[in-house]
């Protein structure tokens, strides 16, 4: 049985979209004279508005259509989650705030690094969204990952003082303004895997990054690795963590 994200993940995912919803210029797409446009609006002084007009098939009618694209996005989740977690719940919860506390894995890092930068070779064929990754099991996380709708980066570098990781995927919480890491520990059954593993997670001790808070570790072998269900209640498990932990009241 999978469980399900927190009233507390979902109330610090709604401000998280409110804001983002804040801070998107009032663009709208439409026609004029038979062609697409995309309008701009800004308000007066006088509490009128104005707006100006772009075609869509120009480099700032893209710009804004992208954008108009995206508020239809964040006004359907934010009306989804309004819905789910009712009038009452949300006015309960209008004199909490989220408190965010530092990481290593932070805002400022996920936004520094890439989407697939390991330079080893991968092995296998295995794809995802256009990825190539290098097990059946990391595309069933990345699947797990899609499903419950978060972002992330597949092996990025990340730089641990001396030593560079490539950690399976790297997954950002908006609304905390920071990551965690998911690592397929997938060759358990291996003595040299297990002894670089204790190392790799040693320095991620040293920058205070914990398992099952900062860190996801999911273990395997060549036989056999952990069933979907429990990935996926992991991964949800500590999320609730970090929002229950989060959110504050004034």
């Amino acid at each position: 049985m999978r469980i399900k994200f927190s009233e507390s993940y979902y109330y610090i995912r709604l401000l998280s979209l409110k804001a983002e919803l804040a801070a998107i210029p009032n663009v709208k797409v439409g026609t004029h004279c038979g062609r697409t446009v995309v309008r701009k609006y800004t308000f007066n002084s006088d509490g009128g508005r104005s707006f100006k007009t772009y075609l869509l098939d120009s480099a700032q009618g893209q710009k804004y259509g992208k954008l108009a694209d995206r508020r239809s996005e964040i006004k359907r989740e934010i009306k989804s989650i309004e819905s789910s977690l009712g009038k009452y719940f949300i006015e309960k919860m209008g004199n909490c705030r989220v408190k965010l506390t530092g990481s290593y894995l932070n805002e400022d890092l996920w936004k520094s690094v890439g989407n697939d930068e390991n330079p080893k070779i991968k092995q296998g064929n295995y794809y995802h969204n256009g990825i190539r990754m290098r097990s059946r099991a990391e595309v069933l996380v990345a699947q797990i990952l899609d499903s419950l709708g978060l972002d992330y980066k597949y092996e990025p570098r990340i730089h641990f003082g001396e030593y560079d990781f490539y950690p399976d995927f790297l997954v950002y919480l908006s609304g905390l303004k920071r990551c965690l890491i998911i690592e397929f520990f997938g060759m358990s059954d291996s003595e040299k895997y297990n002894y670089d593993l204790v190392g790799k997670l040693t320095v991620y001790s040293e920058h205070n990054l914990l398992l099952n808070r900062d860190v996801i570790g999911i273990s395997g072998n060549k036989d056999s690795m952990t069933a979907s269900d429990m990935i996926h209640n992991n991964i949800v498990l500590v999320i609730n963590l970090l929002a229950s932990e989060a959110l504050v009241y004034n």
